[in-house]
């Protein structure tokens, strides 16, 4: 059966000046919630040279996330919708969208490309897909970086290399997702974007809030109340979070529970395990390859 498209959804990323949509703002903090659930496989992960000219045929995935990243120039068709690829494009495209892609006959295209799947927390349907011909410099770094560093993992299948891939593409999806929120929502504080990829880049070291803070030109009470206004959490919380998710990506790759504790910035293992079966129920050791994980 053919999907119903809702017609909010044809494009996350191109200006408009209509109101903005309440509906994919909930279908996105929806797919948020489901990707911390989550554990993401990766199943491909290269880097494509496309000479002039050639073309994939229009196709979907059942159950694959698409994400990349052009340069060059050519087209996307997405849901049969045509839309330009220019210089840098980001894209990111969930289950279920047809999609097809083909570079100018005139010049050679490039792009990074990743597919993997969420497994453990079934992904909300209709999530609009991510088409950013101009996404910001913040964005496009992190993205670019974050994708060379996967298939570098991805290459050379060292130990724990399925669990630092999943870490990173949870990091990178996460981040697409909330440049659609802000794209469909109230614009969120420069200074709490900044705290949020200081956290991200730097889970693995012992960062306090105060160290954040004060690298944001603010007081901690100050963040306190920019991440409670805008998130619903503490930066505490949230710094939490960023480290019991990579945790949980480096233990389903093979690392011990001692490792994972020094891999994601926690004070000891103790503290670690003790944060760790609070939150998901179970002790890290449970998680690890070999162990049936209790739902």
């Amino acid at each position: 059966m053919k999907k119903q498209r809702n017609k909010n959804l044809d494009l996350i990323g191109e200006a408009n000046d209509a109101e903005p949509s309440v509906s994919v703002i909930e279908l996105l903090e929806n797919a948020l919630r489901c990707l911390q659930e989550g554990r993401i496989e990766v199943t491909v992960a290269d880097q494509v040279r496309w000479k002039p000219g050639r073309s994939v045929q229009e196709h979907r995935h059942d159950d694959l996330f698409h994400l990349d990243l052009f340069d060059g120039t050519g087209s996307v068709i997405l849901e049969n919708r045509s839309l330009p690829l220019r210089n840098v494009t980001l894209i990111m495209i969930p289950p279920g969208w047809s999609h097809a892609f083909t570079s100018s006959p005139n010049a050679v295209m490039r792009n990074r490309t990743v597919k993997f799947r969420l497994l453990g927390s079934p992904f909300p349907p209709n999530v609009p897909y991510m088409y950013l011909p101009q996404p910001d410099e913040s964005l496009l770094r992190r993205v670019a970086d974050g994708l060379a560093w996967n298939f570098e993992e991805w290459q050379m299948r060292q130990e724990g290399w399925e669990g630092v891939c999943g870490g990173i593409l949870g990091n990178l999806t996460a981040l697409m997702l909330r440049a659609g929120i802000r794209l469909h929502g109230p614009q969120p504080h420069g200074v709490l974007e900044e705290a949020c990829y200081i956290m991200a880049m730097q889970c693995s070291q012992s960062l306090s809030i105060r160290d954040v803070a004060a690298r944001c030109g603010v007081r901690p009470d100050a963040l306190s109340r920019l991440f409670r206004a805008h998130l619903g959490v503490s930066p505490r919380e949230y710094l939490q979070s960023i480290r019991l998710k990579q945790a949980r990506s480096l233990l389903a790759g093979g690392f011990t529970v001692t490792e994972v504790s020094e891999q994601t910035g926690f004070s000891s293992v103790h503290y670690f395990s003790r944060v760790f079966s609070r939150i998901f129920g179970l002790p890290p050791s449970r998680c690890r390859p070999g162990h049936r994980t209790v739902e």
